[in-house]
């Protein structure tokens, strides 16, 4: 009977410790699943982001090209404008000489 006490004790005290360490590898697995979780509304929210972003780029594309045209524009009139102005300096000037 002493041996069978002995026995069923020790197996008493490796079930606690089993019980102990699959307590602790719940909680393990809780804290894995609430940071999954959390990975997932980060990757969500990041995801919407993203979207809004190319949405905004997708508007201020064509704008951006509009102002490059209107750019090109005014470099093209000023260019004429500095020559027509080169031209009316000569021009007053040989007047004068």
């Amino acid at each position: 009977l002493l041996a069978m006490r002995d026995a069923f004790c020790k197996k008493e005290v490796l079930w606690r410790v089993d019980v102990e360490a699959q307590r602790n590898l719940k909680d393990k697995l809780t804290i894995l699943w609430r940071k999954v979780d959390q990975h997932n509304e980060i990757t969500t929210e990041k995801d919407r982001t993203i979207q809004i972003l190319h949405n905004g780029m997708s508007i201020l594309q064509p704008e951006l090209g509009h102002i490059e045209e209107q750019k090109a524009t005014l470099t093209k009139d000023n260019t004429k404008l500095l020559q027509q102005a080169r031209g009316s300096y000569w021009i007053a000037q040989s007047a004068y000489s």
